[in-house]
């Protein structure tokens, strides 16, 4: 047999939260704007590798996410009032399409898109799907044209 005991103690209040650097935003399961929430992503099991829609191997890229875009589409699944299409069977998080900042291994300035998850402090960013930041540009200005000129 094995020996135990059953125990009431009071836990604290955040006796789940753990402290992180690394953040991303998702909605809740209400589907309104007030769901917004801050998640961590350290725990996030990701692929050792990765693919394209065509099956290619595709190279990622650490990014620090300076600044990201908001478009109509985020707002529209935020609020409940359009559904996830088939990106979800790949990723739990539909919103942050865009973003502009540094790649975390140069230093160097650049923008890009991703399926979602960009509203967060970093990403690993397909390397076909980034492009550098003109100097005369803030990140506002960058991420500002993405979504809107493509």
């Amino acid at each position: 047999g094995k020996v135990g005991t059953y125990r009431h103690f009071t836990l604290n209040k955040d006796y789940d939260k753990k402290e992180s650097n690394d953040y991303f935003l998702n909605v809740g399961h209400n589907r309104d704007l007030a769901s917004l929430q801050w998640y961590d992503s350290k725990g996030l099991v990701t692929n050792k590798d990765d693919y394209d829609f065509m099956n290619t191997k595709t190279n990622k890229i650490p990014c620090n996410i300076y600044s990201a875009g908001m478009n109509f589409r985020d707002v529209m699944f935020a609020t409940g009032r359009i559904v996830s299409g088939p990106q979800m069977l790949f990723t739990d998080c539909c919103i942050g399409f865009e973003f502009a900042g540094r790649r975390a291994d140069t230093g160097e300035r650049v923008c890009g898109f991703d399926m979602s998850r960009c509203y967060a402090t970093s990403i690993d960013a397909n390397e076909d799907f980034i492009s550098k930041v003109p100097d005369n540009w803030s990140m506002d200005d960058a991420v500002s044209i993405l979504c809107t000129y493509s």
